[in-house]
């Protein structure tokens, strides 16, 4: 108790020296120490002011924030004297920054200083950082490579090798499911089936690579055998030609399978 009274005398004595030596120099401009009439005679009445006990706070336009103790001057905010140079005027501490700058601030740094902090400011911010981001984890993956021939040439040579072991697979198919056809027939059904092969792998770009996806390129020829079998065959049965065709598409695949392997290890070893 007793040493907080002794820093409550030592602050006035201060103050009134401090008053004192202001009045013996003759400066005009408020500065610790100057009287409460002299800051009322420089600035005007506050906008605003609260007082508790000897001590008092004036608040003027522009931040201009003046504490008084025992209406000595005792603190000075943002309080420019008349005729001093910007340059050598320390910038005010609670001047609200510029529109520009605060736009400009990035919602990490905008939290490191609480005074300056501004959470509609921060939240713009941020939105304009969400908008750059293609999808909510970062940029958007590259699509994947359409499966399809890299050139006219390629294509033809798969179907050309799709016609030829589509035509012993017919064969055995007709066999076992006791389906028949004229080799003409036979022809018709395997040139159909590369002919529609050959339409899904080159709509493969147009369509995004639907065409070429493995269920829609096999289903699709599929479909068209049983009724190519159907038309072709003397049986017309519609479950052999189901059979059929489900028997010659699987080993059609299993066939794509080991052509696929033996070229792979013919150019790549």
């Amino acid at each position: 108790m007793l040493a907080g009274e002794m820093d409550a005398v030592r602050r006035i004595v201060f103050l009134v020296l401090a008053g004192v030596l202001s009045a013996a120099c003759g400066y005009a401009d408020i500065v610790i120490g100057s009287k409460r009439a002299d800051v009322i005679a420089e600035l005007g009445k506050p906008s605003s002011s609260a007082r508790r006990g000897n001590h008092e706070i004036l608040q003027y336009p522009k931040g201009v924030r003046i504490e008084l103790e025992l209406d000595l001057v005792a603190d000075i905010k943002g309080y420019v004297p008349p005729g001093a140079s910007s340059a050598a005027t320390p910038a005010p501490a609670e001047t609200p920054a510029p529109a520009a700058a605060a736009t400009e601030k990035s919602p990490a740094k905008a939290g490191k200083d609480d005074d300056d902090f501004n959470p509609a400011v921060a939240a713009n911010a941020l939105g304009d950082e969400v908008a750059k981001m293609e999808t909510a984890w970062g940029g958007a993956p590259p699509p994947p490579p359409h499966h399809g021939p890299s050139s006219w040439l390629e294509l033809s040579i798969l179907l050309v090798l799709r016609f030829i072991y589509t035509i012993p697979a017919l064969r055995l198919g007709f066999k076992y499911w006791e389906m028949d056809a004229f080799w003409s027939g036979t022809f018709a059904i395997a040139a159909i089936d590369a002919l529609v092969h050959g339409i899904m792998i080159a709509l493969g770009p147009v369509t995004g690579g639907f065409t070429t996806l493995g269920g829609v390129e096999n289903a699709v020829p599929w479909l068209v055998m049983i009724f190519t079998i159907r038309h072709f065959c003397f049986n017309k049965r519609i479950q052999n030609a189901v059979l059929t065709a489900g028997a010659v598409k699987t080993v059609a695949m299993l066939c794509d399978i080991f052509v696929s392997m033996m070229l792979m290890n013919a150019f790549f070893g």
